[in-house]
C-alpha cells in the first residue's frame, strides 16, 4: 500500500499523512510503498488516536493529490486520481524560481475536455490549496507509453540524450506509467547487453521498394521494457551517427518500430519521439498505420533536443526509403526550399511538440531563424492539441 492509499482510507491528504509518518520517524513521500513495518507503525498510532475517522468504504471526492516537493520546496508533480467516466490522468505544476505555479492543465476523458485547476500558493509556504471542480473517483490510471530514442542510458550516451531518455523512463515508471523505450540495437549495445536480452521474433519491414528484416529483443531493466531493433546492415557498425545512409538506417529504425509495437501487448496511448531521427513516424502512422485497432486514438508527443540537426534530404527519399508518396512533398508538408527536411514533417504531423533547453536556445540564432524553423514551430506551438 502506498501513502496516499493510506491516508485515502483515514479521510487526510497525503500532505498530513507523511508528517504524522516524519513525526514517527518515518521518511516517505505521497507515493512511497509503505513496507509491513511502516504499515503496522501507523495502524498502531491511529489505534491510539481517540474520536478519529474511521476508515472510508465509498469515496465520490478525488481521491489523492499527490504533491512530491524537492528540497527548495518546489511542487514537481501532482497527481489527481478520477473515476473511469472522467479520468484525469496528470496534473503538471511547474513552479518558478519564487514559488509561483505557471500551469496547471488536467487531461480528461475520451472527450478530450481540459478541466481547470486554481492553485493558491504563497511564496514562503509553497503550496497550500488545490481547488478542482467537482470529479468523481478513482484510483490512479497509468498511461502506456512508449518513448522512441536513439540514445539512453545506460545502453548508449553521446551526450545530454542519453541522459535525459533514462531520466524520462524512471520517472515516467515511477508514477505507475506502462513504458516500453525502443532502441537500435548497435554494436555496442549487442556486445555489452546482447546475451542478456531475450529473442521475440523476426519480421518484414517494407522500406520503400524492397523487404528489410528486423530482429526484436527484449530486456526488462527497473519495469522498464526495452525494445531493441536489430538489423547487422544498419546498425552493426562503430559509430551511432555519420553515415552517408543515415536517413535510411533511422527510417528503417521508424517503420520497424511500428511494426513491432503490436506483438508487445496492449495498445500504447502515448508515443514519444525525439529529435530528427524518429520524427517520420508521426507521418508514417498518419499514411500507413492510423487505420490499424492498435493505433487508433494514439498520441504523438515530439520533443526536439537539438535543432541543428534536421534530417534533410532529397524529394525522391520519401517513395523509394519512406515508403511515403512523393505528393507530401508537392503539398509543402515536408519540404523546407528545395528539399525534404524530417523534422518539419515532425512538426507538422505529431499531435504535440516540446522544446528541450539546447534547442530553445538555438532559436536566437541566425540560421534557424532565417531557414524558416523557428516559425514553423511558433505556429505549432499555438495551435498544437492540448
Amino acid at each position: 500500500m502506498r501513502v496516499y492509499e493510506f491516508a485515502r482510507n483515514y479521510e487526510m491528504t497525503s500532505k498530513e499523512l507523511v508528517g504524522i509518518c516524519q513525526e514517527l520517524g518515518i521518511s516517505v513521500k505521497a507515493q512511497s510503498k509503505l513496507d509491513e513495518k511502516q504499515l503496522s507503525a501507523l495502524s498502531q498510532h491511529f489505534n491510539r488516536e481517540e474520536g478519529h475517522a474511521k476508515p472510508m468504504e465509498n469515496v465520490s471526492e478525488v481521491e489523492a493529490c499527490l504533491v512530491e516537493m524537492d528540497t527548495n520546496d518546489e511542487v514537481e508533480a501532482c497527481l489527481v486520481e478520477m473515476d473511469t467516466n472522467d479520468e484525469v490522468e496528470a496534473c503538471l505544476i511547474e513552479m518558478d524560481t519564487n514559488d509561483e505555479v505557471e500551469e496547471c492543465l488536467l487531461e480528461t476523458d475520451a472527450n478530450d475536455e481540459v478541466e481547470e485547476c486554481l492553485l493558491e500558493t504563497d511564496a514562503n509556504d509553497g503550496m497550500e490549496e488545490v481547488v478542482i471542480a467537482d470529479q468523481p473517483e478513482e484510483g490512479i490510471i497509468g498511461r502506456k507509453m512508449a518513448y522512441i530514442v536513439t540514445e539512453c542510458e545506460p545502453f548508449t550516451s553521446l551526450g545530454e540524450l542519453g541522459k535525459i531518455s533514462a531520466e524520462f523512463a524512471k520517472k515516467r515508471v515511477s508514477e505507475g506509467h506502462s513504458l516500453v523505450v525502443a532502441l537500435p540495437k548497435y554494436q555496442s549495445i549487442t556486445d555489452a547487453y546482447g546475451k542478456e536480452m531475450d529473442w521475440l521474433m523476426d519480421l518484414p519491414v517494407r522500406l520503400g521498394n524492397k523487404t528489410v528484416r528486423v530482429s526484436l529483443f527484449k530486456l526488462v531493466i527497473d519495469s522498464v521494457t526495452y525494445l531493441f531493433i536489430g538489423n547487422d546492415g544498419y546498425f552493426h557498425r562503430d559509430d551511432i551517427y555519420g553515415y552517408d545512409d543515415d536517413v535510411e538506417r533511422f527510417a528503417f529504425f521508424n517503420r520497424a518500430v511500428l511494426e513491432a509495437l503490436p506483438y508487445l501487448g496492449d495498445a500504447v496511448e502515448e508515443i514519444h519521439l525525439n529529435d530528427w531521427h524518429t520524427s517520420m513516424i508521426p507521418l508514417m502512422l498518419e499514411v500507413d498505420y492510423k487505420s490499424r485497432p492498435f493505433y487508433q486514438g494514439v498520441k504523438t508527443i515530439l520533443t526536439i533536443h537539438n535543432l541543428e540537426y534536421q534530417g534533410w534530404c532529397e524529394a525522391e527519399i520519401l517513395p523509394s526509403i519512406l515508403g511515403i508518396s512523393r505528393q507530401y512533398y508537392e503539398n509543402g508538408l515536408t519540404r523546407m526550399g528545395d528539399a525534404v527536411n524530417l523534422l518539419k514533417s515532425g512538426i507538422e504531423t505529431a499531435h504535440q511538440i516540446r522544446l528541450q533547453g539546447m534547442s530553445q536556445s538555438q532559436l536566437t540564432l541566425p540560421q534557424i531563424q532565417q531557414s524558416g524553423m523557428v516559425a514553423l514551430i511558433e505556429n505549432k506551438l499555438n495551435h498544437q492539441v492540448a
